[in-house]
């Protein structure tokens, strides 16, 4: 077995819709061999664990992390898909109805938004930026492991003003609508011929969500190394598994699962106890998540990007401190939590010689010392630190200007 791998990335967040509940599902994985080889397998619902972490030997890169308040009401059209831009190709301007999330693979790639959006860049030696939100109608130039969300009907331009092709991954949520598949909207109306030359995209997985667990949401976006025999891991909400190498095999015991990729274009729920094989540019989406699957250790090695929508309470409350945690010092502490503010919201300073830090603890670096009134724009999802939950934010009159702020020291304009 290897030693377990996790390369993380910077949570981002920002405010959308609302949503739903959860089903329960399980599934019987065959060994590829033939029926007389297959093993059955006593499943059980998906477990409690929402983090659904891998086991030991698993090696496991996060992608993309995002935090919203809701996402589109099911059912609604998921698509992950990959995008390359060749040199000079771009992509113009257009609006989605619903929230779009990016990661850059390979590549710079070149954005211009027309509203807010929230970019967290991935930063130098494996150290994610904190997230901020982007300039409006400026050119920014993203590079791999940079994150960016666009919220619903936010328009943006991509392009590739490089010597060397560039590649990214998009995930994209939008109301099911009368289109099929749903899709963007061009600003300003269709694009000429050969406005999209150089542009090409292949699909990982595309489905129809069905339900979403109880908000507020952790979309999460990861690449999964199984060998020969690891197990599955299980996801308490509804889960895509694209393959990029190897064989997923099996049957489902009870519930709905939805198979898609490449070019076959999205299927049918399929009924249980239908055996399925799936190899490299397929995908699965179990619209109720799955329990933890082992698999038999004759089954081959497996690469998989898995896309995950969990409840985010959930997975606070699953990785809660243990009592006795370290107390911040009593001046550092806000005298009486605030309302929770969503990703997007512009809160204002309410006391003089606040200290904005650099991580959401007391003992980290200050960035800078705010006086009241100050507007700043909360950037992503409350992190808790020393006891203390802290906003990611950035300042209105100076993006330079970002930072930890604890939670007691802000409030809305009107209150």
């Amino acid at each position: 077995m290897r030693e377990r791998h996790v390369t993380t990335r910077t949570v981002i967040g920002i405010s959308v819709l609302t949503i739903a509940s959860l089903f329960i599902i399980g599934i019987l994985v065959a060994s590829g061999q033939p029926a007389s080889a297959r093993r059955a397998l006593a499943l059980q619902e998906p477990t409690t664990s929402p983090a659904a972490e891998p086991p030991a030997g698993d090696q496991q890169e996060i992608l993309f992390q995002a935090a919203l308040e809701a996402l589109p009401q099911p059912p609604a059209y998921v698509q992950l898909a990959r995008t390359t831009l060749q040199p000079g190709a771009s992509i113009p301007l257009h609006v989605r109805p619903g929230p779009e999330f990016g990661v850059v693979e390979s590549g710079n790639l070149t954005v211009r938004v027309g509203g807010q959006a929230v970019l967290a860049p991935a930063g130098d030696g494996g150290n994610p930026e904190p997230a901020r939100v982007m300039p409006i109608d400026e050119d920014v130039v993203l590079q791999p492991g940079d994150q960016v969300v666009y919220p619903p009907d936010v328009a943006f331009t991509l392009s590739n003003a490089s010597q060397e092709p560039t590649t990214f991954l998009v995930l994209y949520v939008v109301p099911r609508g009368n289109q099929s598949p749903p899709s963007s909207s061009w600003v300003g109306g269709t694009p000429p011929a050969g406005a999209l030359d150089g542009v090409s995209a292949t699909i990982v997985g595309e489905a129809y969500a069905l339900a979403w667990p109880e908000s507020p949401l952790l979309v999460v976006l990861d690449r999964l190394a199984l060998d020969p025999g690891e197990t599955i891991p299980a996801s308490s909400g509804p889960v895509m598994f694209g393959v990029e190498s190897g064989r997923l095999s099996f049957a489902l015991v009870k519930g709905q699962y939805q198979i898609s990729g490449g070019d076959s274009g999205l299927q049918a729920n399929a009924s249980p106890g239908a055996r399925q094989s799936l190899t490299a540019g397929d995908a699965v989406f179990f619209p109720a998540g799955i329990n933890q699957v082992p698999r038999p250790e004759d089954q081959t090695a497996m690469v998989l990007l898995r896309l995950s929508v969990l409840s985010a309470n959930q997975v606070a409350a699953a990785s809660t401190p243990a009592a006795g945690a370290t107390q911040p010092a009593a001046a550092e502490t806000p005298a009486a939590p605030t309302a929770t503010f969503a990703s997007g919201t512009i809160v204002i300073v309410n006391e003089n010689g606040v200290r904005l830090r650099s991580s959401p603890s007391t003992t980290s670096d200050v960035v800078a010392e705010l006086d009241q009134g100050r507007e700043l724009t909360v950037t992503g999802p409350p992190e808790e630190g020393d006891g203390i939950v802290w906003y990611p934010v950035q300042a209105n009159d100076d993006e330079a200007v970002t930072g930890y702020i604890a939670e007691g020291f802000v409030a809305t304009a009107d209150g």
